[in-house]
C-alpha cells in the first residue's frame, strides 16, 4: 500500500531527486520543460507552506506532487482566482515507476483532494510546448482552457477539471496529515485562530460572506540557490532548513 503525505524538510533530497530526475528525462527527450531543475531554495518554501506532498512505496520516494490554492495571476483571471480551486504542479514519479500509471493516480488523488475540501476546480498551467502533455492531460478527463503566451513565461497550457470525489484513487493511498491547504487570504478562512501552515492552522475554502483575516507579517525573503553537490542530502537538507526557518519566521502567529 502507498503512502501520501506533506513533504517535511526530512524530504527535502527525495523530492529534488524525483524533480531533478524527471526535468533530466525530459532533457534527454528533446523537451525544454524544465531546463534547469530545482534546487533547495525554490523547493523549501513550498514544503514550508505544506504545498508539497510526496508519495512513498515500502519506504520508497515514488512520486511527488504540489498543490496550492494560490491561482498565477499570468494565467487565471481575476474571476478564476475568486473561485474555490485548487492548482496542481510540479509531478514527478520515481523513473522506475514511470508507466504503470502512477502519474494519472497522483492527479486524481489531487482531484479527490479538492473534492474532499470543498472545492469546485482542479486546475493546474502546462508548459506550452509540450504538445504530448497536453495530450496526456486531454486523455485524464482535463479539460484545456486556453493558451497563454507571454515572453516571460514557457508555460501557459491551462487545463481544470471539476472537483469530484474519486473514491479509488482516495483509497490508492494510506493518508496521513490533516485535510487542510496552506494559506492564501483571499481565499481560505481561519479555523484555528493562527495564521499559516506553520503554525498549525487548519485552512479551509472559505465560502462567499466569511471574514477573512489577512497575513499579519510580510512574505518570507527569497534566498538565493547556493551550490550544493550532488548526491549530497545533508546540504540540501541543511540549506533547506535554512529556507523553512526563514518562512516560519515570517508566519509565525501573535501570542
Amino acid at each position: 500500500m502507498m503512502t501520501i503525505e506533506r513533504a517535511t524538510i526530512a524530504d527535502l533530497p527525495d523530492v529534488l531527486a524525483l524533480l531533478n530526475d524527471a526535468a533530466a528525462w525530459l532533457r534527454s527527450r528533446g523537451l525544454d520543460q524544465w531546463p534547469h531543475g530545482f534546487s533547495a531554495a525554490r523547493i523549501g518554501p513550498m514544503i514550508a507552506r505544506g504545498e508539497v506532498w510526496l508519495a512513498r512505496e515500502g519506504g520508497r520516494a515514488v512520486g511527488t506532487v504540489t498543490i496550492s490554492g494560490e491561482a498565477d495571476p499570468d494565467f487565471w483571471t481575476s474571476a478564476e482566482s475568486r473561485e474555490l480551486a485548487v492548482y496542481v504542479s510540479k509531478l514527478a514519479v520515481s523513473r522506475a515507476d514511470v508507466g504503470v500509471g502512477l502519474g494519472a493516480l497522483l492527479l486524481r488523488w489531487a482531484v479527490d483532494y479538492a473534492a474532499r475540501l470543498g472545492c469546485d476546480w482542479a486546475r493546474l498551467d502546462a508548459w506550452r510546448t509540450n504538445a504530448q502533455l497536453h495530450v496526456y492531460y486531454r486523455r485524464q478527463g482535463w479539460e484545456q482552457v486556453r493558451i497563454v503566451s507571454l515572453p516571460h513565461r514557457r508555460s501557459g497550457a491551462l487545463f481544470q477539471r471539476p472537483a469530484l470525489p474519486d473514491l479509488e484513487a482516495r483509497e490508492a493511498f494510506t493518508f496521513a496529515g490533516a485535510l487542510a491547504l496552506p494559506e492564501r487570504p483571499e481565499t481560505f478562512a481561519l479555523v484555528n485562530g493562527c495564521h499559516g501552515y506553520s503554525g498549525g492552522a487548519a485552512l479551509l475554502p472559505r465560502r462567499p460572506g466569511q471574514p477573512v483575516r489577512k497575513p499579519l507579517s510580510p512574505p518570507a525573503r527569497v534566498i538565493p540557490s547556493p551550490g550544493v553537490p550532488a548526491g549530497d542530502p545533508a546540504g540540501i537538507r541543511a540549506i533547506g532548513q535554512a529556507v523553512i526557518a526563514d518562512v516560519t519566521a515570517a508566519r509565525t502567529c501573535p501570542p
